[in-house]
């Protein structure tokens, strides 16, 4: 009741001061005794109480020393840093394969599991990663949000149109290391190394021929 009524009760005998309630006693006894208890998670400021953390919202901004890139929070800025250090400590349990982010691990095992999540309400067809889904369902929308700005050609997803547009500005960067020949996508360079290796998978489907080809045509 000493809220509604404005009744303070409990004298602070360090600084003669009437507080409402006995807990803030505690509290104001840091105040004369310096003692900061609350560290703010985002610098290594501390404070009297930890409510003044969350009121004041730091002032520090966590940036990255090496390329100046800034975050919002310290945490975000230490993941990162894995980028620099190439530190990678999330494991996988089945084939020691390593990654710098708990989610990346987390959709790799899928593969082990065969956990598909992310089903087709248009079909029967499921899918590992959330995005994988979303670009199958322009198949079933016709939608094709990415547009070519120079033709005007559209594509399902953006992978598709920065492979289009090295045909308008002629870049290759998939380079063979055995004859420096280059190719736009790294399909053409895959088909390309057949030739290098002596690998022709595919078989001419006629009776009398069944001669061995490095591509379907």
């Amino acid at each position: 009741m000493q809220i509604h009524t404005g009744e303070r009760a409990f004298v602070f005998d360090v600084c003669d001061n009437i507080l409402a309630r006995k807990s803030y006693m505690h509290r104001r006894m840091h105040i004369h005794t310096g003692e900061r208890l609350c560290a703010c998670k985002e610098c290594d400021n501390t404070l009297n109480r930890r409510s003044s953390s969350r009121r004041t919202q730091c002032a520090f901004i966590p940036a990255c020393d090496v390329c100046d890139k800034t975050f919002t929070r310290k945490s975000c800025l230490n993941v990162h840093m894995r980028i620099h250090t190439g530190e990678r400590p999330f494991v996988c349990y089945v084939c020691d394969k390593t990654f710098a982010h708990k989610l990346s691990l987390k959709i790799h095992i899928r593969i082990h599991t065969g956990d598909q999540p992310f089903a087709c309400v248009e079909g029967d067809k499921t899918f590992t990663l959330k995005s994988s889904l979303i670009k199958h369902m322009c198949i079933h929308t016709g939608e094709r949000p990415f547009l070519c700005d120079v033709c005007d050609k559209t594509f399902i997803c953006k992978s598709h149109l920065n492979e289009h547009m090295r045909i308008h500005t002629g870049k290759c960067p998939f380079m063979c290391d055995m004859c420096d020949k280059s190719f736009a996508c790294q399909s053409n360079l895959n088909r390309h190394m057949l030739i290098h290796h002596g690998v022709r998978p595919f078989i001419c489907d006629i009776h009398v021929c069944s001669k061995t080809l490095h591509t379907e045509r």
